[in-house]
């Protein structure tokens, strides 16, 4: 459609002005930049709504921020902050249109997205199946008892950041494990939605975690309506990278949300991979091509489908397709309730996200690098197996 149009626009513009093409074609190039920028974002805009007037620019690493800026002064009197970490740095705030056409394509700006909601995928609420399912080679009986096969270990010493909608850490299931990092939701690092906790619950509660010894570090990027922006994930992204630098811990990040497929936060999760901090994120329950989704899109993500450990078959809800790295159980799945603790079931790709970042921690947390312990689950495809 966006080609269509383009050539649409260009044809009827040299035609009406009856100019010879080499004339029009520097304001040719500016009308293909600005419609090819604006199109997608109408055209996204149904199911993930832009936080009104927010944009991200995404600046080149040869050019400085600040030289950036001064070349666009009207531009950098709207900048809310900027973000710079390895080779990724971009500025973000409140601009209007007449801003934006200001920017001129080029080397010094690699891409520009609004500042999207991302969205938690949605979940249905109602020792665990899903533990067995993952620590056995044969398809579990209908009915337990199951057994949970594990090295003791279980991820000590390994931080896991779960950007989500806060942990509620009181319950006996997390002991002392849970630390607050950063709330870029200005909400308290609480949980008001119940899905950060549940994901929580996966990765590393005593006992429905995969990881049980893990340390959880609350990243709280998602409100209590289960809504966040691009750039508090972005901002939030920066956090565990500096977080990493001073532990010097072994580290993993779950993000069990997403938005659909965006060039900047894929160039910003590259940046976690290169300092072999692996990301595990949820695909998405659109029964629609994963490639589609963002973070799950990015090369360098462990993308988590969910499949039916009833009859170890995809989920009938889950999004599939190249951009998927392994299926996890993610059928009536059991975690934590962020309410007072209690046993909730929840079905979708947000809990099978965690339990590969609960895999990926505990191979972490038996000695293998973080782009080891991928590789481990990634071979795997559907994760019902990890001794």
């Amino acid at each position: 459609m966006i080609t269509v149009l383009q050539y649409y626009i260009s044809v009827s513009y040299i035609w009406r002005c009856q100019a010879t093409l080499l004339t029009l074609l520097p304001q040719l190039m500016r009308t293909l930049w600005i419609l090819t920028i604006f199109v997608p974002w109408l055209a996204g805009g149904q199911r993930f709504r832009t936080w009104e007037g927010g944009y991200i620019i995404q600046i080149s690493p040869e050019v400085s921020i600040a030289s950036f800026l001064g070349a666009y002064p009207d531009l950098s009197r709207h900048v809310s902050g900027a973000l710079e970490y390895g080779h990724f740095q971009a500025i973000y705030g409140t601009f209007d249109r007449r801003i934006m056409r200001l920017l001129k394509p080029g080397s010094a700006v690699v891409d520009i997205s609004p500042d999207v909601t991302v969205k938690i995928f949605d979940v249905q609420a109602n020792a665990p199946r899903h533990l067995a399912r993952i620590s056995q080679l044969e398809p579990l009986a209908a009915e337990g008892p199951y057994d949970y096969v594990y090295d003791p270990s279980g991820g000590k010493g390994v931080d896991v950041y779960l950007l989500d909608s806060g942990i509620n850490p009181t319950m006996s299931e997390f002991g002392n494990r849970i630390s607050h990092g950063v709330d870029l939701t200005e909400e308290g690092f609480e949980d008001e939605n119940g899905h950060g906790t549940c994901v929580a619950g996966i990765v590393g509660s005593e006992t429905y975690g995969v990881a049980k010894k893990v340390n959880l570090i609350n990243v709280k990027v998602i409100n209590s309506e289960g809504r966040g922006k691009l750039s508090w994930v972005l901002q939030a992204i920066g956090y565990v990278i500096d977080a990493k630098t001073l532990s010097d811990r072994p580290s993993v990040i779950n993000m069990s949300l997403g938005t659909p497929r965006n060039s900047i936060l894929n160039n910003a999760v590259q940046q976690l991979y290169d300092m072999d901090i692996p990301v595990v994120a949820a695909v998405g329950n659109a029964d629609s091509p994963a490639c589609s989704m963002s973070p799950a899109s990015a090369s360098s993500v462990l993308s988590i489908g969910a499949f039916d450990d009833r009859h170890d078959a995809i989920a009938s809800f889950s999004n599939w397709g190249q951009c998927v790295d392994a299926f996890a159980p993610g059928v009536n799945v059991v975690s934590v309730s962020y309410q007072d603790g209690s046993p909730i079931v929840y079905s979708g790709t947000s809990v099978a996200s965690p339990i590969g970042a609960g895999l990926v921690a505990y191979f972490m947390g038996m000695g293998d690098s973080g782009q080891q312990a991928v590789q481990r689950v990634s071979r795997r495809e559907t994760l019902h197996y990890h001794n």
